[in-house]
């Protein structure tokens, strides 16, 4: 019979090898799921700039119509991450089309290039495990994608709070612009 010692230690390293690989293939899983999502920005974001240039270069009022006409897949309008964590269907995106993507409706393709047009929900990345939680995905006017991770600082990228302010500033300068 083991003494007890001996035991503890050995019920450690088991739950220290189990635990490894099932960090590993999580990780790896969350990894999956935010290319997902950022191909499923760049979709919209390629979908919304053949919509503009349909209509005089205007993106629709509405991201719901873009379907089925642009993006014939309702997944495409699902967060990955967020639709396994809440449990979301195609269903939902029929009820919403904005349930993952918030969207700013009103711009056009002459608007500055640095406007966000579709990005992740605050929410949407809240609730996974690893480095990508928090993590935020934008599509801008000129159809360019990024991720921004809070948890990996760069010195030549900017972080989501200075890029919301851009874009903030920017949409306000389009008010001024466009008042009489």
């Amino acid at each position: 019979m083991l003494k007890k010692p001996v035991r503890l230690i050995l019920i450690a390293l088991a739950a220290f090898l189990i635990f490894v690989p099932l960090h590993g293939y999580l990780s790896s899983r969350n990894c999956a799921r935010m290319v997902i999502c950022i191909s499923n920005l760049k979709q919209l974001g390629l979908a919304l700039n053949m919509y503009a240039c349909d209509y005089q270069g205007n993106f629709p009022t509405d991201l719901s119509l873009l379907y089925p006409g642009y993006v014939s897949n309702l997944t495409t309008f699902l967060c990955p991450i967020k639709a396994y964590t809440s449990r979301l269907n195609e269903q939902d995106v029929l009820k919403n089309f904005t349930v993952c993507y918030e969207y700013i409706p009103g711009l056009t393709r002459e608007d500055d290039n640095r406007i966000l047009i579709v990005f992740d929900r605050k929410d949407n990345h809240a609730h996974i495990f690893g480095h990508h939680r928090d993590s935020r995905n934008a599509a801008f006017v000129g159809g360019r994608v990024q991720a921004f991770n809070p948890l990996i600082s760069s010195t030549n990228r900017q972080s989501w709070e200075q890029v919301w302010a851009t874009h903030q500033k920017l949409l306000q300068e389009r008010s001024h612009k466009s008042q009489p």
